[in-house]
Formats: C-alpha cells, sequence, structure tokens
C-alpha cells in the first residue's frame, strides 16, 4: 500500500506542476518519488498472489492471476494515451494517480480479508 500512495500520490502532483516554475525540478523531484514507491512495490503483485492462491491446484489461479496483473500492464498505456489525446497529459497523470490510490484503497480493504495470517505464539 506505501508504494501505492507513493506513486499515485505523486501523479496527481506531478498533474498540477506542469506551468509551474521549476516544472523541470518538479519533474525531477516526482519521478524520484514515483522510482522509490516502484522499488518499494517490486513483486509485491506476484508474492500476494502466492500468498492467495489455493493450496490443492494453485497453477490455474497463478495463471489467470498473472493475466490480469499482466492485462493491466498492457493497458495502462493504451489509456494514457487515449486521455491525453482527449484532454491533455496532465488530466492522464491525475488520472493515473487517482487509479493508484484507488489501488491502496483496494489494498486496505481486501488483502487483510484474503491473506492468511500466521497463527499468534
Amino acid at each position: 500500500m506505501p508504494a501505492l500512495v507513493l506513486m499515485g500520490g505523486a501523479m496527481i502532483a506531478l498533474a498540477f506542476t506542469h506551468e509551474a516554475g521549476e516544472a523541470a525540478m518538479w519533474f525531477g523531484v516526482f519521478a524520484s518519488v514515483i522510482g522509490v514507491g516502484n522499488g518499494l512495490s517490486s513483486g509485491i503483485l506476484l508474492t500476494l498472489g502466492a500468498d492467495v492462491a489455493p493450496k490443492h491446484s494453485p497453477a490455474a489461479f497463478l495463471g489467470a492471476w498473472r493475466t490480469i496483473t499482466d492485462a493491466g500492464g498492457a493497458l495502462s498505456p493504451l489509456v494514457v494515451s487515449g486521455l491525453t489525446a482527449v484532454a491533455s497529459l496532465s488530466i492522464a497523470a491525475g488520472a493515473i494517480g487517482v487509479v493508484g490510490l484507488l489501488g491502496a484503497l483496494a489494498f486496505v480493504r481486501w488483502v487483510p480479508r484474503y491473506v492468511p495470517r500466521r497463527p499468534s505464539t
């Protein structure tokens, strides 16, 4: 969740800095924040999928999991380019930021419910 909050927040902030003074500096700052968020999230979806996969037959579940996560990565550039063509790059950046924050809320809502917990000792 921290990775999604960092990346989503940075994308939203980036949407408001395109006409600000020192726009190139702000771009560098928020690109760095996005990079930190990306580093924190490296491999988290695969790990989460492995944690929630059924123990008796994980292959079909993990195949579907991977297909859905890869589809999101494949569709993102299309969404950004479509929003940029219709509106502007700032709107597209803000929209992607909102999607990231909604993803963080989804993690808060569903991950504690479905990820198995360790037995307390």
